[in-house]
């Protein structure tokens, strides 16, 4: 039942108990009132929805559409899981963020029904503090001053905020994230780097290598094929980070067989991690696509832009490709929050170091044909 790496998704056992109608009727409510990460959001309410006895083997079937390869391949050797009656305890510890506690006890020796009675007892004491009201005057609000740990890119970056760097394929959002990696990890900053996807760990290496390297040997790296939102935390979770870089957004949980569906659910993935920021105390970084290369980045040149993924950023700038030089990068404000927004302006990439040099304000080509004619 558990992980390659000792790990159990807490959501897989649950998916495996809604094969029962009355399983199903039972925890209706309760899953109708939490939030849960995509894709598993779709997935649970796809389950929900069926009328009837589900067999194992549609369970399954029904998850390939949602979840990865690997976590099929965990249903699959779960076979049919003793809910009991703790199971729907289970799911509220995940919806208040108790992952840790909940691998602990699945890591116990022990029969499922009592293991499952066991979350249940804590999870009543932890459900009644989440359901203590959170109203205070103004004299017993926290008083600390926001910190902010950097300043970068012209804007200064701090604990509990989410950031967003948006670039069209291949203009280098993964070079400019070594660099933040870089110069963090230089002021004696933990940064934990977490790529989905695009890298393998000896490509990795090899690319960091090839650079001037100084400053990366004490940056954490967690390199995934396939990588959930339960996974970022756990990674969170491990290295405790002032930093952390998630390269990419959209890789996060992309199992969506429908991809217009999977882009209208970024929104939901950018406020789970602007959550995990908070949680964690961290400052949380990702990337995302570009539809279009263009000099000056607009909202609209977001993949998957109708899914309102600003809303949940803190600060999302676009990095455009300069008509002038090719190697010259346009950084532009797509939305900044409790700050003023910065006018466009132009850096350099230095691949071979790792290093960005702001080199001044973006003159539009338009605006400086006007004054050579003046």
């Amino acid at each position: 039942m558990m992980e390659q790496e000792g790990r159990l998704n807490p959501i897989l056992p649950l998916i495996m108990t809604c094969g029962s109608p009355a399983f199903r009727q039972d925890v209706s409510r309760v899953l109708k009132e939490i939030t849960l990460p995509p894709p598993y959001d779709s997935c649970l309410e796809e389950l929900m929805a069926r009328k009837g006895q589900l067999s194992e083997e549609s369970l399954v079937k029904l998850s390939a559409v949602y979840l990865s390869s690997h976590e099929v391949d965990i249903l699959r050797r779960m076979g049919e899981f003793d809910n009991g009656l703790g199971i729907q305890y289970l799911e509220e510890l995940v919806a208040t963020r108790n992952l840790e506690r909940i691998e602990r006890m699945l890591s116990e020796d022990g029969n499922p029904a009592s293991i499952l009675e066991k979350i249940k007892d804590q999870a009543s004491t932890s459900l009644a503090l989440v359901q203590q009201p959170r109203a205070k005057k103004l004299g017993l609000l926290d008083k600390s001053e926001e910190e902010y740990l950097f300043e970068w890119l012209r804007y200064k970056w701090a604990r509990r905020k989410l950031y967003l760097i948006c670039a069209y394929s291949g203009i280098g959002k993964t070079s400019l994230s070594l660099a933040l990696a870089r110069l963090v990890s230089g002021m004696g900053l933990t940064v934990l780097y977490i790529s989905v996807k695009d890298w393998s760990e000896s490509s990795m290496y090899h690319k960091i290598a090839r650079s001037t390297p100084q400053g990366m040997d004490n940056v954490w790296y967690a390199i995934y094929p396939e990588c959930s939102i339960f996974q970022v935390e756990s990674e969170l979770r491990h290295v405790k980070p002032d930093v952390a870089i998630v390269d990419s957004l959209k890789s996060i949980s992309n199992y969506y067989a429908d991809e217009d569906r999977m882009f209208m659910e970024l929104g939901k993935r950018a406020d789970t991690l602007r959550i995990l920021a908070n949680d964690y105390n961290t400052c949380i970084v990702t990337t995302h696509q570009l539809v279009v290369m263009e000099e000056v980045v607009i909202p609209q040149h977001l993949q998957g832009a109708k899914s309102h993924l600003l809303e949940h950023c803190d600060l999302a700038l676009g990095v455009g490709v300069a008509e002038t030089s090719q190697k010259d990068r346009v950084i532009s404000t797509l939305k900044v929050r409790n700050a003023e927004s910065v006018s466009p302006f132009r850096i350099i990439m230095h691949h071979d170091t790792l290093t960005v040099d702001d080199i001044g304000r973006y003159v539009s080509p338009d605006s400086q044909a006007a004054r050579i004619r003046t």
